[in-house]
């Protein structure tokens, strides 16, 4: 009878936790939803922001990289970084954004390769996009932060002119045809160069973003002629023009005006065999770009543009502070 008894008690204590066990399921998902609820946003982990980039393994697209993840830290979203390879590979660009915005993602941040292809992949989203580097003329844009390239283009013009006293010949080493930043930057060069008559452009060429290629064609250039000037509209482009420049000696000779800082240009800069650099500020580009995703996606209002200014950089002013914090930024 003992044992019946106490058999009995333990039945009905495993049916009494059953019952609790059953009440709890019932109110948790409950509680779960609450708490999700009422939860600080900057604590929401689940807003993901996807950075699509111009190209992988740049030292510009590298520091972009840098005041993004900074940002996303800040502001408490997961960053996706998306890039092609290259900087020509306009289709794979594109479908890389299409994926990303098929898989789903809160919010986009794009430097696009191309207006026209990106702006019609734009169109369709539904989600706040963010254009950085590069203007996009989809109305689904909700503010661009970027250089103005044209402005940009003139301060390269007007220092190759100081450079070479407002007379020489002059080479272009551009990044690619239909590409929206370079036609600026070149047009605002040619309209700086109107003011210098004595200032001749012997050609204007395309050599993408590779060193190794713009050198080739900088050694095409020069042995068609005499070359005082090179403007490079890119780092690629002074980098591999520089290389074949000091090749041929002529270092001290050939004037060099470029775009952007990478660390190899920073070497030519203080060597003298590149006289000035039009440089951005790639990482507060980057850092921006998700801290104003972040604010749209809590649907506050966000400015229509930011410019990032540009600045010319050689060899008298590269030490002061404020340039070497612009050159080599300072990530928390």
């Amino acid at each position: 009878m003992r044992y019946a008894g106490k058999l009995g008690y333990g039945f009905a204590g495993v049916a009494a936790i059953a019952a609790i066990i059953i009440v709890l399921l019932l109110i948790f998902p409950s509680a779960m939803n609450y708490f999700r609820s009422n939860s600080p946003q900057g604590e929401d982990q689940s807003r993901d922001v996807t950075l699509m980039l111009r190209q992988k393994d740049s030292d510009f697209w590298n520091t972009v990289q840098k005041g993004a993840e900074t940002a996303a830290k800040e502001f408490g979203v997961q960053l996706q970084i998306i890039a092609p390879d290259n900087d020509d590979d306009v289709e794979g660009q594109l479908a890389m954004v299409r994926s990303a915005l098929k898989q789903g993602t809160d919010a986009l941040i794009v430097a696009a390769l191309d207006d026209t292809g990106m702006s019609k992949v734009i169109d369709e989203a539904r989600i706040p996009v963010i254009a950085i580097d590069t203007e996009l003329t989809s109305d689904n844009v909700l503010s661009f932060i970027g250089s103005n390239n044209y402005d940009a283009g003139q301060k390269a013009g007007k220092k190759m002119i100081e450079l070479l006293d407002g007379r020489g010949e002059v080479a272009i080493l551009s990044i690619m045809q239909d590409d929206r930043n370079t036609e600026q930057r070149v047009h605002g060069l040619l309209d700086a160069f109107k003011h210098a008559p004595g200032i001749e452009v012997l050609d204007n060429r395309y050599c993408m973003s590779s060193p190794e290629y713009c050198q080739e064609v900088t050694g095409v250039l020069m042995d068609k002629g005499e070359v005082d000037g090179i403007v490079a509209l890119n780092g690629g482009a002074s980098i591999g023009a520089a290389r074949e420049v000091e090749r041929r000696g002529m270092s001290q000779v050939v004037k060099m005006v470029a775009f952007d800082s990478a660390l190899e240009q920073l070497e030519l800069l203080q060597d003298g065999k590149l006289h000035g650099t039009i440089v951005q500020n790639p990482f507060s580009m980057g850092y921006l770009g998700v801290k104003h995703a972040a604010e749209a996606m809590d649907g506050q209002e966000i400015p229509e543009r930011v410019d990032i200014p540009t600045k010319v950089i050689d060899i008298e002013n590269m030490f002061w502070m404020d340039n070497q914090k612009l050159l080599f930024p300072f990530v928390k």
